[in-house]
């Protein structure tokens, strides 16, 4: 007989996947790959990487991609795309791409092509950030005023 959280098969980790894709013609650029201040990769990217990692269901957490460094002067347009993040099997790019933020633009976007750091926060736990990013209405929580 199995007890009731085997029962509930209730998952209690989040499995998370970012995609990052360089453009480039000879030098590829520097990345920087973080899940809060754990980095998850640090150096040249040369060609397409995914990069996967797990959280707590309740933890607060960000990811961030930082373009490190890039030849300016040989390859002005070479860049890292952000090409997917994927939380528990939910895609959010590019639909919720609003909801990131790249400090070299003032514009949403996914495309890196300046020396800066692009950002997704989730200042909420993730299913009571997605229920409200998604536009699900309101969440009632039990003894809240």
């Amino acid at each position: 007989m199995k007890n009731f959280l085997e029962l509930t098969d209730t998952n209690h980790t989040l499995n998370n996947t970012i995609t990052v894709r360089p453009y480039y013609d000879k030098s590829a650029p520097s990345v920087i790959i973080q899940h809060d201040d754990f980095v998850l990769y640090t150096g040249t990217l040369p060609e397409v990487r995914s990069f996967t990692f797990n959280c707590k269901l309740k933890d607060l957490y960000s990811v961030k991609v930082s373009l490190s460094y890039k030849d300016e002067d040989s390859e002005p347009e070479s860049a890292v795309i952000v090409e997917q993040f994927i939380v528990d099997d939910i895609p959010l790019l590019p639909k919720y791409m609003l909801h990131s933020h790249y400090d070299a633009s003032d514009d949403p976007t996914t495309h890196l092509d300046k020396i800066g750091t692009w950002c997704m926060k989730f200042d909420q736990p993730f299913y009571q950030w997605y229920h409200n990013v998604s536009g699900q209405g309101w969440l009632f929580y039990q003894n809240q005023s």
